[in-house]
């Protein structure tokens, strides 16, 4: 399904309930605040276009009904947090969430073990101190040899002794 390019500033909550086979849901450049919990809960989605919204909390909602999903577009938002149990996951490989006001990472990132594209830039992220919700999960997910793309230009990084320790 396609709405891309819309003016669309909200979804009915029981919009996507009765499309049970849906794999590629492209919600992209609209003015949506919110991805509705329904829209997360088709189990078929493989991938979801998201980015050029109007959308900011996300740490509310569950992904937990996503197994399938392959690719998450989320760039270009107002997003200050992401779902904090990013571990329902399993087959992301492709996950963009460039140019928002993310100034930590939850620890489930670190899980996404199928990921090969990460795209952080652009966004608040300063701390490398996992207390702090920093950059230590991002160390254990480059230490998977699939991922080839973490971008994290453009942030507020104070220091890169977590690369240091990659390269060693």
């Amino acid at each position: 399904m396609n709405l891309s390019y819309n003016q669309l500033k909200s979804l009915p909550s029981k919009a996507f309930p009765t499309m049970g086979s849906l794999n590629l849901v492209d919600l992209s450049h609209n003015s949506l605040p919110e991805i509705p919990q329904t829209l997360l809960s088709l189990p078929t989605i493989t991938r979801l276009e998201m980015q050029s919204n109007h959308l900011s909390n996300l740490s509310s909602l569950s992904v937990s009904e996503l197994s399938s999903l392959k690719y998450w577009d989320l760039s270009n938002n107002l997003i200050t947090t992401i779902p904090r149990d990013l571990s329902p996951l399993v087959s992301l490989v492709y996950l963009n969430i460039r140019y928002n006001r993310l100034p930590s990472l939850p620890t489930s990132i670190s899980t996404l073990s199928s990921l090969i594209f990460l795209g952080l830039s652009h966004n608040d992220l300063e701390s490398m101190d996992e207390a702090e919700g920093g950059l230590v999960p991002i160390r254990k997910l480059l230490q998977n040899h699939r991922m080839n793309h973490c971008n994290l230009s453009w942030n507020q990084l104070k220091g890169f002794s977590f690369i240091i320790c990659l390269i060693s």
